[in-house]
């Protein structure tokens, strides 16, 4: 599972590189758009966590450099934690969250992150079950509204299907501003992505197909 937040504007905030040439964003654009499972798309920040049965992996966080024509380039640091409860062998559910500093600023010469920088926010949760024939999963995905998100999972063979998605309304100068500024709560407000879905499986456990998902 990834939950990607991605800035889908040629710069934002001030001048620093969004995400939209690695997801072929035209040059001038109204800030929509880009969502993609493409491995290589940039993003601000990221969290994956890998599930097989009872087995859940530690969340890994990245976040892709950020740069400024005047600045230079640095990179956040990404916070993750998580929990899960598996119910048995082939079922269960996870909690995790994400969160890294933004944006950049030029301290004694050198690009580092303002000690009370706004985080971006990411907070996800997942039920899953792994049928004979098929997966299931259901969950929601809350944080900051902004900047973009979006949910998909991977198989074991890099084959991915999208979850969902989040359209933030936030500018690129608005939204930096604006909406990254709280801890972000499980709340109405702060609901991204809700979905489920069921994947068909082959039987080596790959996705065998297109799957049904319901987003919410």
């Amino acid at each position: 599972m990834m939950v990607r937040r991605f800035a889908p504007f040629e710069s934002f905030g001030g001048g620093f590189e969004g995400d939209a040439k690695s997801r072929h964003i035209p040059a001038v654009n109204d800030g929509t758009g880009g969502f993609t499972t493409d491995p290589n798309a940039t993003s601000r920040t990221s969290l994956t966590i890998g599930v097989e049965g009872q087995v859940i992996t530690q969340p890994t966080g990245h976040a892709d450099p950020s740069r400024h024509p005047l600045l230079g380039e640095g990179r956040a640091k990404v916070r993750t934690a998580s929990t899960s409860v598996p119910a048995s062998s082939t079922d269960g559910q996870l909690d995790a969250q994400s969160a890294a500093s933004m944006p950049l600023t030029l301290s004694n010469g050198h690009l580092s992150f303002i000690p009370w920088a706004p985080d971006i926010d990411s907070d996800a949760e997942l039920t899953y079950e792994q049928k004979p024939h098929s997966l299931e999963v259901a969950g929601a995905v809350w944080g900051d509204r902004f900047p973009n998100a979006e949910l998909f999972l991977s198989d074991r063979s890099e084959a991915s299907v999208m979850l969902g998605t989040f359209q933030s309304q936030a500018g690129a100068v608005g939204g930096p501003l604006l909406e990254l500024f709280g801890a972000g709560a499980r709340d109405a407000a702060s609901e991204l992505i809700r979905f489920h879905a069921e994947i068909p499986l082959d039987p080596d456990g790959n996705f065998a197909g297109s799957p049904l998902v319901r987003s919410e």
